[in-house]
């Protein structure tokens, strides 16, 4: 029991990290977040999830014990607080993925195509209770090595000197870097895995893994680009990626970065979607029904909102 609990907090962290690195890689660059701001962030989401755990350890409501048969008006409060935030992860992730499909990725697509990218895989991934775990050894064993393979190739260690010479924080970015990192939705992810019954030290170390992460491909698209010209760009990262040359028979990698980029926000919408399900399985019982309205309402308000 001690084993499973501790490789479902693993599982969990490895989410956390990619879900935070997922906002570097869709951050235009003219929003000015650098290297520090997010590693600030990390470490920042970290504490945040540090505290928020020990809630949610202390809340009945995210009991499994308990959460089932909570019906009180507390619960339901607790309930619509987590489907709001979770569909506005949704509902960020899927117009974020859209804007780089269109302008960088997909150039030809209709605007609806993001939603058929994210929606189906996340919507599959949903429909069982431990299917976003079961996704995470997957999405490390095909991202890490995507990740590495890029960052390797885009390493240059004059960029490099010169980006490390002029490192600067600005505070100001900081809140647009944590916005974007794991920090805000920790609550959201810590019940939808039950969190009270695990513990959250590697959940920590995920989120400033995340942070880390994400500072690091800030600092491949500075070594590639060059900070001034990288600032200058909608999307940094994505042109960085398509600047990469691996050998002579590879010389615009575009393909591994979109992928890196899809599977970050794939998994971050089957995180708002899986505790979606979470806060909803007291109210509606059968997953079927809340995975369906979560997905639809998604896909719903994007058009609604504009954000496609």
């Amino acid at each position: 029991m001690v084993n499973s609990k501790r490789s479902c907090t693993l599982q969990t962290a490895i989410l956390i990290a990619f879900f935070t690195a997922s906002g570097a890689l869709t951050s235009a660059g003219n929003s000015g977040i650098g290297t520090l701001e997010w590693i600030a962030a990390g470490l920042i989401s970290a504490l945040v999830l540090a505290v928020t755990a020990l809630l949610v350890r202390w809340l009945p409501l995210c009991s499994p014990e308990t959460g089932k048969s909570d019906r009180s008006a507390i619960a339901l409060i607790f309930a619509v607080l987590v489907w709001l935030i979770s569909l506005e992860i949704a509902i960020d992730a899927v117009s974020e993925y859209a804007a780089l499909t269109s302008a960088v990725m997909l150039r030809e697509s209709r605007e609806f195509l993001p939603i058929l990218l994210l929606i189906f895989p996340a919507c599959l991934i949903c429909r069982r209770a431990d299917g976003i775990l079961k996704f995470a050894p997957l999405a490390l064993l095909v991202g890490a090595p995507v990740f590495l393979m890029l960052f390797s190739a885009s390493f240059d260690g004059a960029s490099l000197t010169d980006c490390l010479d002029n490192l600067t924080f600005t505070p100001d970015k900081l809140p647009l870097a944590y916005a974007e990192s794991f920090a805000f939705v920790s609550l959201v992810l810590l019940c939808s895995k039950k969190a009270g019954a695990t513990p959250t030290g590697n959940l920590s170390a995920g989120a400033v893994a995340g942070g880390a992460v994400a500072g690091a491909l800030c600092m491949q698209s500075i070594s590639v680009l060059g900070s001034a010209y990288a600032a200058a760009l909608d999307y940094p990262y994505a042109e960085a990626v398509s600047a990469i040359t691996l050998g002579g028979a590879l010389t615009r990698p575009d393909g591994f970065g979109y992928t890196l980029v899809t599977l970050c926000q794939i998994i971050r919408l089957s995180i708002a979607g899986n505790a979606f399900l979470a806060a909803a399985e007291p109210f509606f019982g059968e997953r079927r029904l809340p995975n369906l309205l979560f997905f639809t309402l998604t896909a719903v308000l994007c058009v609604i909102l504009g954000s496609l």
